[in-house]
C-alpha cells in the first residue's frame, strides 16, 4: 500500500513539474484589446508569421486590464502606432527586418493608419 502511495505521489510530482515547465515555456504572450483595426490584425500576422512563431495572443475586451503580456496596438503599449508610424511598422523596425515585401506592407499600413492623423492636423477637426 505504501508503495502505491509513493508511486502516486511521484507521478503527481513529475506531472506538476511538466505542467510548470510547459506554462513557462511559452516565451511571449501578446495582449491587446479587441477591435477591427487593420493595423492590429496585420501586426498579429507579422508577429506569428515572421517575428515570434511561438507567440500566444490574448485578445481582451476593450477596457480590460492588459497586464501579463507584451502590449501592442493600444495607447501606451510596448508596440503602438503614432502619427507617423503604424504598430506594424514599429514591430518591423524593432525586429530589424529588411524584407522588401514586409517593408512595403508596413508603408501601406502606415498610410492607412496615419491618414486621418494628417487630415486632423491640417483641418483642426477631430476625425477619430
Amino acid at each position: 500500500m505504501k508503495r502505491h502511495i509513493f508511486y502516486a505521489l511521484s507521478a503527481i510530482a513529475v506531472l506538476s513539474l511538466c505542467l510548470g515547465f510547459y506554462s513557462h515555456s511559452r516565451v511571449n504572450t501578446y495582449v491587446t484589446w479587441d477591435s477591427l483595426e487593420p493595423d492590429k490584425w496585420a501586426s498579429v500576422w507579422l508577429i506569428k508569421s515572421h517575428l515570434d512563431p511561438q507567440a500566444y495572443f490574448d485578445i481582451r475586451p476593450n477596457g480590460d486590464s492588459l497586464v501579463g503580456g507584451i502590449t501592442f496596438g493600444v495607447l501606451d503599449g510596448q508596440f503602438q502606432r503614432s502619427s507617423t508610424k503604424s504598430t506594424f511598422a514599429t514591430l518591423l523596425q524593432t525586429s530589424n527586418h529588411h524584407d522588401p515585401t514586409l517593408l512595403k506592407l508596413a508603408q501601406i499600413i502606415t498610410e492607412i493608419e496615419t491618414m486621418s492623423w494628417a487630415i486632423d492636423q491640417n483641418s483642426k477637426t477631430a476625425v477619430r
